[in-house]
């Protein structure tokens, strides 16, 4: 498949999709954490980011199908999170929105998960598995 390499991100709608169609309604195990679907539901009904954002009955209806598959594992932070966490943000300089990041890659760290973004800002986690998910 050719993909244009200078489109941007968002440009690739259609390819993200197809990507998330296929982890949720594959077989393979895969994660998801509440604080993400959280940060989901803020974004798409957020009218300041979206001129006609979902109504929430909608996104929460997509959340739920996400969240809730069979071989959907929801992970929260355990016992070592903390001490991942504040390693990670030390380590990197986090501040302002590296916290969160940081926070999400303390998760998959501690439940021995791969990250899978499209913000190269998770490669400077030491520790951390990560790719994108077109890739």
């Amino acid at each position: 498949m050719y993909v244009n390499a200078f489109r941007s991100e968002n440009d690739r709608h259609k390819e993200y999709r197809a990507w998330l169609d296929d982890v949720i309604n594959g077989f393979q195990a895969y994660a998801v954490a509440d604080f993400v679907i959280n940060g989901f539901l803020r974004v798409v009904t957020n009218p300041r980011a979206y001129k006609e954002p979902a109504p929430i009955d909608t996104a929460l209806e997509f959340a739920d199908h996400v969240r809730n598959q069979p071989h959907a594992i929801v992970v929260a932070p355990g016992e070592r999170h903390w001490q991942i966490f504040s390693a990670l943000c030390e380590g990197a300089g986090a501040v302002g929105k590296l916290v969160p990041d940081a926070y999400l890659a303390a998760l998959a760290i501690e439940h021995g998960c791969e990250f899978v973004t499209c913000d190269g800002d998770f490669g400077k986690f030491p520790g951390l598995r990560w790719r994108h998910p077109l890739k």
